[in-house]
Formats: structure tokens, sequence, C-alpha cells
């Protein structure tokens, strides 16, 4: 009687670990994708929201007086890059109300918003001083 060859691999042994393989590829692909968007997505954020810090941080030094006047204003420089220069992609503005209760107290609320698969921004609010003496 002859012995039979048992070494090496049958045409379903590497079909299934084939398909195996596959959806295995194929669910990291998936992933990968998706953490790549959400990194873009979280990049853009930590970026708009250091932009309203920098713009509220130049409320309290009180480096451009007029920025405090009530009403809608909007970055000379927009759309805005990371750093604040121009040709960027985010666009800040902001909005002084006067606190009827504390005169010379402005609410200062500083928006940027971007485009990345739709319409996305952050909000910022403070409370900034018009006067010398608050």
């Amino acid at each position: 009687m002859a012995r039979r060859n048992d070494t090496g691999f049958t045409s379903l042994e590497v079909l299934v670990g084939a398909t195996l393989f596959s959806v295995i590829a194929a669910g990291l692909a998936v992933t990968t994708i998706g953490a790549t968007k959400a990194n873009t997505t979280s990049r853009d954020a930590a970026a708009a929201s250091t932009l309203i810090y920098d713009k509220i941080e130049q409320f309290r030094a009180d480096l451009n007086p007029a920025d405090l006047d009530p009403g809608a204003h909007s970055d000379p420089n927009n759309p805005v890059s990371p750093l604040g220069a121009a040709g960027g992609m985010f666009t800040r503005t902001w909005v002084v109300t006067q606190n009827a209760a504390r005169p010379g107290v402005h609410q200062v609320v500083v928006t940027v918003s971007w485009r990345h698969d739709g319409l996305r921004s952050l909000r910022g609010i403070t409370y900034a001083c018009g006067w010398p003496t608050c």
C-alpha cells in the first residue's frame, strides 16, 4: 500500500485562509480610514480652539479697543491659518454685547468656523473691560 503525502495545504484550507485574511484586511482598512478622519477633525478643532483663545487673550490685553465696540466683528485676515495669518481655512468672528448690569464690561463671543465634511464651528465666551477702570 502506498503512503499518502500529508504535507502542504488543501484547496479548501487555502480558500478559508484567504477569506479570513481578506475580512481582517478590510476591517483594518475601514478602521484606518476612520482614524484618519478623526485625526483630521481633532487637528482642525485644536487649531480653531487656539484661534479662539488667541483672540480672547487679545481682548484681555486690550490691544485694539475698537474690537470691543458693540456689534459683530470679523478678523481682517479671514480666512486665517491656524497661526492667525491670512490665507487659511478658518473664519474668525466675534460679537460684542454690553453688559447692562456692569457698565464698561462687555460679553464677547468668539466663533471660529471651517469647512470639513460640512460646516463646523467652535465658540468661546469671555468678558472684557472697555474702560480703564472696571
